[in-house]
């Protein structure tokens, strides 16, 4: 097998190199455009579903949980207090007086 020989490539101007891949990727681009469009959106939406998922089941960090629920001082009801309260109530004297004036018009029987 005879070795086949290389064939030069003409050196290029860089400006028109980077030139030719712009006008090829503006083609290429206008004739897909929607579906590069539809690409990328679908791929934002899906990357901020993903990331929305570990706050829809966040998982319980039972050491912080313990830790926050004995920070709660909760306090324990005076039963004798509650008895006494009771006690006042009923031994006190209730007055309900009108505080309107007697010839009042009722706008909601008209």
């Amino acid at each position: 097998m005879a070795k086949k020989k290389k064939i030069p490539t003409p050196k290029t101007d860089p400006k028109a190199e980077i030139q030719r891949l712009i006008r090829k990727t503006t083609e290429t681009f206008a004739a897909h455009g929607v579906v590069i469009m539809f690409v990328v959106a679908g791929a934002m939406i899906g990357a901020a579903l993903v990331r929305s998922r570990s706050y829809l089941s966040p998982n319980r960090d039972e050491s912080r949980y313990t830790e926050a629920s004995g920070k709660n001082n909760y306090s324990k009801i005076d039963y004798k207090l509650v008895k006494k309260l009771e006690a006042s109530l009923q031994k006190a004297p209730i007055d309900v007086t009108q505080s309107l004036a007697p010839n009042r018009n009722n706008p909601f029987s008209e």
